[in-house]
Parts: C-alpha cells; sequence; structure tokens
C-alpha cells in the first residue's frame, strides 16, 4: 500500500498516483512530491520504493548513487 504522505528529516514526502508525469518514466520524484503512474498494484508499490529510493539518497546528498539506475532499482526491490 502506498501512502497519501510521509516525513523524511522533517520534511513531509507527498505521494500522488497520478498519469501527469513529465517523463515517460512510470515515476518521478521532484522535491517534496512522488508522482506515480496508475497500473497494477505490485509495479505501482515497486514504482514508489524506486522514487522514494530517490528521495531518500537526495535528502542524503548521495548524488553518485542517486543518479545509479542499477543500484535505485535493486534497493527498491529490497525495499518492497
Amino acid at each position: 500500500m502506498i501512502p497519501k504522505s510521509f516525513q523524511i528529516m522533517g520534511h513531509t514526502i507527498k505521494v500522488l498516483v497520478t498519469d501527469k508525469l513529465d517523463s515517460g518514466n512510470d515515476g518521478d520524484y521532484k522535491s517534496g512530491l512522488i508522482r506515480v503512474r496508475p497500473q497494477e498494484e505490485t509495479q505501482q508499490e515497486q514504482t514508489y520504493c524506486h522514487e522514494l529510493v530517490h528521495c531518500i539518497l537526495q535528502h542524503l546528498s548521495y548524488e553518485d548513487l542517486d543518479s545509479d539506475e542499477a543500484f535505485v532499482d535493486r534497493f527498491a526491490q529490497c525495499l518492497h
């Protein structure tokens, strides 16, 4: 189940399930907002976890890991 929002390092991050994404991806994270495309539940949860990992890495200033999509995918799969 995907939350509507959560807290990280004192910041509230909102989560929206929407078709309105800037890219052709299934999800994205931009400062304070995770957006996930509507899809089959398991895929939607995995996409949320992927964007959550990006969010965490950005808040921790791990730019190299944040840009490593293979790492982000594997870490998200472990969270899911």
